[in-house]
């Protein structure tokens, strides 16, 4: 495992960490018969962590006949041998199903998961809180631009991180091709410098995102923004009007009043959001 680390990548390096965290956490779990806790790490693991993160950010790199691709396939290799063995105790039959088909390693010589060794926090020892954190971030960033394409109506984009921190900005500019692929931007990149002309929104405390105004049409989707708040904010008043009735607490049922606090809060978040987006916009005009 620790020659496996040392070619490793910023994001091999992640998900292997989480492995890690993940394993620990599964068999306190167990300890404490606190299945919850259990599911909901083997489904983070598989689904957050590994498909939709590192599976992602290393499709293109699987394709070559290099190096950094032999290491990557190990990597993914021992995260799912290691993820079928973690979900084998609940899903015994799709796990052994999908373990005979993983190619045969010279360490590993059990005919079948079922005589497999459960995982430990001690074979894969790799927990790294540092990067997580670094790595948290990058992924932030990505649902930031995420959010910006689908509020804009934008199908790619071109952006700038803005970081006045020499650690992180490094990191960062590491992590900047995952980024790009994850938020399928068409241009990213770290820098210290903000650049003109562009819409701004803060990450973190040392952190900004700048996209490029070129790529949005401003009067179009403020319009059209102006017109979903305007719709939200009116649907909002209703509600609220119906609530303030005197009455409303006798003749409404539970049900119907339970429904009503669901729509209300789903509304404030949706008019907050959009009226986010509409003062960025104004701003940048």
């Amino acid at each position: 495992m620790s020659e496996m680390l040392a070619d490793c990548s910023i994001m091999d390096r992640w998900i292997l960490s989480r492995l890690s965290d993940t394993t620990t956490k599964i068999n306190n779990g167990f300890q404490g018969y606190d299945f919850p806790i259990i599911t909901s790490a083997i489904h983070k693991f598989w689904v957050q962590n590994l498909c939709d993160v590192y599976l992602e950010s290393i499709k293109l790199s699987l394709r070559a006949d290099d190096h950094r691709a032999v290491v990557s396939r190990n990597v993914l290799l021992t995260c799912v041998d290691a993820g079928l063995r973690l979900i084998s105790p609940f899903m015994p039959y799709l796990s052994e199903e999908i373990f005979q088909r993983l190619p045969q390693r010279p360490e590993r010589e059990e005919p079948s998961i079922c005589v497999a060794p459960y995982p430990t926090a001690e074979e894969f020892p790799m927990f790294d809180g540092s990067l997580e954190e670094r790595v948290a971030l990058s992924l932030d960033i990505v649902n930031r631009i995420r959010s910006i394409q689908k509020e804009f109506g934008i199908p790619e984009l071109s952006g700038h991180i803005v970081c006045n921190n020499d650690d992180l900005r490094g990191v960062l500019s590491q992590l900047c091709p995952t980024m790009t692929t994850l938020s399928r931007c068409r241009k990213l990149q770290v820098t210290n410098q903000e650049p003109d002309r562009c819409l701004a929104t803060t990450v973190a405390s040392n952190c900004a995102l700048f996209v490029e105004m070129e790529d949005i049409d401003v009067s179009r989707i403020l319009e059209r923004l102006q017109a979903k708040l305007a719709k939200t904010n009116s649907s909002l008043k209703k509600i609220e009007a119906q609530r303030s009735i005197d009455s409303y607490g006798e003749k409404v049922p539970q049900n119907i009043r339970e429904k009503h606090d669901q729509q209300v809060e789903v509304l404030q978040a949706d008019s907050a959001r959009l009226s986010t987006a509409v003062a960025m916009l104004k701003t940048a005009r």
